[in-house]
Formats: C-alpha cells, sequence, structure tokens
C-alpha cells in the first residue's frame, strides 16, 4: 500500500510540475488546452520515470534471492519516505486548495508566502525524502546464515 501511495504521490507531483513550468509562458487568450497539455506532459513524464523504477524493482526482485526481505525493506524504506513527503504535499494541496476562494489578496498571499517558499525548498524536501528511507534498510546487510563478501 505504501508503494502505491508513493507511485500517487509521483504522479501528483509530475502533474503538478508539468503545470508549474508551464506557468506565465504563453500568449494565448484561452489557455484551457495549453493547460491541459501541460498537465498531461507531466504526468506522462512521471509515468515514464515510475516504469522506469518499477522495471528496476521487478528485475532485482527476479535476481533476489530473498524476495521476502526485500519486499520488507521496501514497504519500510517506502514507510519513512512517506513521514516526508505526505505532510510537503498536504502542505502544497492545502494551499492550492485555498486559492480556490475569490480573493486576489488571498491568492497573492498564497503565492508569496506558501507556494514558492515550498518550490524553492522542494529539491531538500526530495533529499529528505530519500534520506528518511536509510535508518530502516537491511538490504545491503547480508543475512547472518550468508558469508560476506569480504569472507
Amino acid at each position: 500500500m505504501t508503494l502505491l501511495l508513493l507511485y500517487f504521490l509521483a504522479l501528483l507531483d509530475g502533474l503538478l510540475c508539468g503545470l508549474r513550468t508551464s506557468m506565465g509562458r504563453c500568449s494565448l487568450i484561452r489557455k484551457r488546452s495549453y493547460y491541459a497539455r501541460a498537465l498531461f506532459r507531466g504526468i506522462a513524464g512521471a509515468q515514464v520515470v515510475s516504469m522506469l523504477a518499477l522495471a528496476a524493482l521487478l528485475l532485482t526482485s527476479t535476481f533476489s534471492g530473498r524476495r521476502d526481505a526485500l519486499r520488507a525493506d521496501l514497504e519500510s524504506t517506502a514507510g519513512h519516505m512517506l513521514l516526508v513527503f505526505l505532510p510537503y504535499a498536504a502542505l502544497v494541496l492545502f494551499n492550492l486548495a485555498l486559492r480556490l476562494i475569490p480573493s486576489t489578496d488571498i491568492r497573492s498571499a498564497t503565492s508569496v508566502l506558501v507556494l514558492g517558499p515550498l518550490t524553492a525548498i522542494r529539491p531538500l524536501a526530495m533529499i529528505a525524502g530519500y534520506s528518511a528511507q536509510f535508518p530502516g534498510a537491511n538490504c545491503l546487510r547480508p543475512a547472518s546464515s550468508e558469508r560476506s563478501f569480504w569472507h
């Protein structure tokens, strides 16, 4: 379930990245189709990256001698990653929802005070989410019955 949640967060991130890259760059009067294409490109990019990650995961699982341990390790590390990614995503979505209020002041405030800084710290959030997985990772430790590479 946690891996599926990470997948949906990746798709949401791709959708928002596609939208963010298209903002302010089009002189069309009717921009709906332009933004729809941008959203689609973002989701398609996230889908490609997710499928590459899934292929690597399936290859690793195929050649692993300890599939159950690998799956448990993946679930554990995904859970640690969600501890960082879910609050960040909830904060972004909450502030995007605030922009539905028909007030120019609220829209400006959310852009300047929250969404701008969240975009600026996004790389740090990604690093923190990636780093959060290491405390629970067991996949690099040999099982007690196996010999180490060096022995």
